[in-house]
């Protein structure tokens, strides 16, 4: 069995729910790839949620955050490779 991070598994309820992303919190804590290969495998390529996919409206506004998320997490991983 898998098992997800609890904030993972919360933005997964969030974007099934059709919550509005930006009264989802971002995971920043935990690792780029956890969180990159859980929006791709999860979210984007889940069978549940390929079958029955939000509106495109929707689907782009929470993407934009999810990058929006996802390159925040990068500039943060860069400066405290830069301050080593």
């Amino acid at each position: 069995m898998v098992t997800l991070h609890k904030d993972l598994f919360e933005i997964l309820l969030g974007y099934s729910a059709l919550t509005i992303p930006r009264n989802m919190h971002f995971p920043l804590h935990l690792s780029f790839n956890d969180v990159r290969d859980f929006l791709v495998e999860t979210v984007l390529l889940g069978p549940h949620l390929k079958a029955y996919p939000p509106s495109n409206e929707y689907q782009y506004t929470f993407w934009k955050w999810a990058i929006q998320g996802l390159e925040d997490m990068l500039v943060d991983e860069a400066c405290i490779v830069c301050l080593r």
